[in-house]
Parts: structure tokens; sequence; C-alpha cells
């Protein structure tokens, strides 16, 4: 039970108790009068209406909760269907990379995927990411069976915002390791100007640059609103 339901709760406990309240303080007051006992039955006729008071404020927020509650939960309706999004994929590129170190990648493990944490980079002209890694992990000797992966990007927040606010954007392509030369260390300076304290795990001679040549971008946000930019579209 979530704090809001369990607030409905005890308004509900609450107005039930002083409603009792009242009509026990009114039965005793007129016992009271009934027995000469005059100051006593109006104290008691005063907590009566002190009772009924509370019980009128228990229900009106009781119902005010309610259907406060129950906008706020119909106001994060999500759709059932996918949509066409008209996202502007590069920008958001752009800032996923600039915000985010993270991300997850998915590669094929025999008939199922394989999904990793890495440290990530997108190259300037968004035709690919690149990540280190151990030559000896699971995800390296998966990428040299097959090329074929994926890579998350996201901005969540892991709060119940996320369901319309977050906003993920997968790179489906080819993943190769680069070989030492001129070409691996241009790669390798873009990556540390984004992860610079990686520097010496970077240099180990049991690490890999691998770059992911991009094919597709899949954009999704607002739950459902899907842009797809396919990189090497003429």
């Amino acid at each position: 039970m979530n704090e809001i339901d369990r607030l409905k709760t005890l308004l509900d406990h609450w107005q039930t108790h002083e409603t009792e309240h009242a009509s026990n303080y009114c039965s005793w007051a007129k016992k009271a009068h009934a027995a000469g006992l005059t100051e006593a039955g109006d104290a008691l006729e005063r907590a009566a209406m002190s009772s009924e008071r509370n019980r009128r404020l228990f229900a009106e927020a009781l119902e005010a909760l309610t259907a406060g509650y129950d906008k706020k939960k119909s106001s994060l309706a999500l759709p059932v269907l996918p949509v066409s999004g008209r996202a502007a994929l590069p920008e958001r590129l752009y800032a996923l990379n600039e915000t985010q170190r993270s991300a997850v990648l998915a590669t094929a493990a025999d008939q199922y995927p394989y999904t990793s944490l890495v440290s990530f980079a997108l190259t300037p002209d968004l035709k690919g990411a690149l990540f280190l890694t151990p030559r000896n992990t699971v995800k390296y000797k998966n990428l040299m069976r097959s090329a074929h992966v994926a890579l998350l990007m996201d901005n969540r927040t892991n709060t119940t915002q996320d369901l319309l606010g977050a906003e993920a954007i997968t790179l489906i392509g080819a993943a190769k390791p680069v070989r030492k030369g001129k070409k691996r260390d241009e790669l390798l300076k873009i990556f540390l100007k984004k992860h610079p304290k990686m520097k010496a795990f970077a240099s180990a001679e049991t690490t890999a640059l691998v770059f992911i040549e991009a094919e597709r971008y899949i954009h999704v946000s607002q739950f459902q609103a899907v842009t797809v930019w396919e990189v090497n579209a003429k």
C-alpha cells in the first residue's frame, strides 16, 4: 500500500470513530442533564459538536484526496499503441552523450542476448559509438563470434516520471575491435576526452577499443513515441 492509499484508509477510519464519538457524547450529555449535571452536560455537547466537525473535515479531506489522486493517475494514462515520433535525433544523441556516461550493450550469446553496462562515447559525426573492454570478457567473445550488437542509451531517473518523461535511444550496428594505428589513436582520443580517468585502463595490453558502426538509431520517448534514423540512408 502506498502512502496515499494509507492516508485514505486512515481518513475513512477516523471518520467512523468521530461518528461514534459524537453519538456517545450526545448520549452522555443527555444523561448528565437528566441527572442535573448541567455543566458536564454542556461540556459533553460541545465535545459532540467537535467530533461532528472533525468528521466533516475528515470527509472533505478524503473526498479531495480521492479526486486529486484519481486525476493525477488519469493524467499518466499511457498510450496503448506506438506512435510516430518526430524527435531531432542528432540533437538528442548529442545531449545523451553529454549527460550519460554509461549505456547497456547487448551482444549475441548463442540463442540469447547478453547485456553489459559499458562506459561509452559517441563519435562527433554520430557514425558510431566507442567502448573499452578486456578481451577475456563474455561480451568481447560474443562480438568476436557475431558483430551484430545494440547499445541502449537513456536518461531515466528511476522515478514514476520516467513513464512519460524518460527517453531512450538504441544504436543498432556492427561492432569490431580497432587495430593499433593512427585511426585507433584518433578514436581513443575521442573516448578519453569523455572518460579521462580510464586512460590507464585504455593503455593496458589486455584492453580492446571497440567501435560500433551505426546502421540505425531508434529513439523512444513518452512511452511509445518512436523515431527511427537510418544512418546511411540516402
